[in-house]
């Protein structure tokens, strides 16, 4: 078979093109034969942009729609084509019914494609704002040095829901690109070697497609290397060092355990930024969106506005969960509800914070 394949390649009378989604499954034999091989990239950012508007072009897609299609960087021509077609054939009579049968159809379209979504499909309850982030940066310079430099390595850390996987979504927008998201669970594999690969092949993607990388907790594959208990452990870190060493783009790792991280990997990320709680003036900013997103009544009294001011360990994330919340009760909700959500959230959250002292004990006893 083979051979007669080779003949076949050498011999053929007239020029053939030859169409396939994959050359991974080839015989290098194969591959020598072809005068050509090309690969034909997905479309990027600002193509997909156009695409969009060409095909969707006379419908008036919702800003949500049009940005859950736009990001995905899975969907080729033909699938938007389709979804097009099929999305006037419905002729949804609100904006709202329109919004729900794109995500219907996005579903249907990405759910035979076996590779993870790039982003976070979900839209966020509130939206987000530079200025409702706390750093010990000024991100607004660093934002500016992107956009001339387009290229750097950050690690972000700090608290849980602080807003740094929600910078690196700004970032990819500021910059017109695409944000490519890594998670553990697309990343790890049980094979031997399987991890260290797709991790080669999450940084390979973001350099084709000219992406904003984004590895989501990334401690889980760049722990200190003196604490592995297995040869893995230790090829998953160095993996990730030499691609990030190698990565010319724009590469973004959070963590919310800073402590864990491999020594060497610290050195090979050109900032390292701490994300920490909202200030009372933010917290504010922050309560007033939140009620623009619920349809409340705007009005704070200053009572509840003294109660707002003193929850010291606010996210952005503590908002946006609590405005999920409060749509899944119904009603119309107030200020006071919205302030009284919060500092639930927060004192579970005290609840939940460790002894410092504890912490202490415990990192010894893991050194002794």
């Amino acid at each position: 078979m083979k051979g007669w394949v080779n003949k076949l390649l050498e011999t053929h009378p007239v020029p053939a093109i030859w169409v396939g989604n994959s050359v991974q499954g080839l015989d290098e034999a194969y591959l020598r034969r072809f005068d050509m091989v090309i690969e034909v990239k997905r479309p990027r950012l600002d193509a997909r942009r156009r695409m969009v508007e060409e095909f969707f072009g006379t419908q008036a897609l919702p800003e949500a729609a049009r940005r859950l299609l736009v990001q995905d960087a899975r969907l080729a021509p033909a699938h938007l084509e389709r979804m097009a077609a099929v999305l006037q054939a419905l002729a949804p009579a609100s904006a709202a019914d329109k919004a729900q049968a794109v995500r219907v159809l996005h579903n249907q379209a990405v759910r035979g494609i076996l590779s993870p979504p790039d982003t976070d499909a979900l839209e966020a309850p509130i939206r987000y704002r530079p200025d409702c982030v706390t750093a010990d940066v000024d991100l607004a310079q660093v934002m500016d040095g992107l956009r001339d430099v387009r290229a750097g390595r950050f690690c972000l850390y700090g608290p849980p829901g602080t807003g740094k996987s929600a910078w690196a979504r700004h970032v990819a927008d500021q910059v017109g690109r695409t944000l490519l998201v890594r998670r553990a669970s697309d990343l790890l594999n049980p094979f031997v070697g399987g991890t260290e690969q797709r991790i080669r092949g999450a940084f390979d993607a973001a350099e084709r497609e000219e992406a904003v990388l984004l590895i989501d907790e990334a401690d889980s594959f760049l722990r200190d290397r003196r604490r592995a208990h297995a040869s893995w452990e230790v090829t998953q870190v160095n993996e990730l060092l030499t691609a990030m060493e190698r990565f010319e783009g724009i590469f973004i790792a959070t963590t919310n355990l800073m402590d864990d991280l491999d020594e060497a990997s610290l050195r090979r990320f050109d900032c390292k930024i701490r994300f920490g709680y909202l200030t009372a003036a933010q917290c504010r900013q922050l309560l007033d969106e939140a009620l623009v997103s619920l349809k409340a009544p705007p009005e704070v009294d200053p009572l509840t506005a003294q109660r707002l001011a003193r929850l010291d360990r606010l996210t952005p994330g503590d908002f946006a969960m609590v405005v999920r919340q409060l749509r899944l009760r119904g009603g119309v909700p107030d200020a006071v509800t919205l302030v009284e959500r919060l500092a639930a959230e927060m004192a579970l959250k005290r609840k939940a914070e460790p002894r410092e002292g504890g912490v202490r004990m415990m990192r010894y006893a893991c050194a002794s």
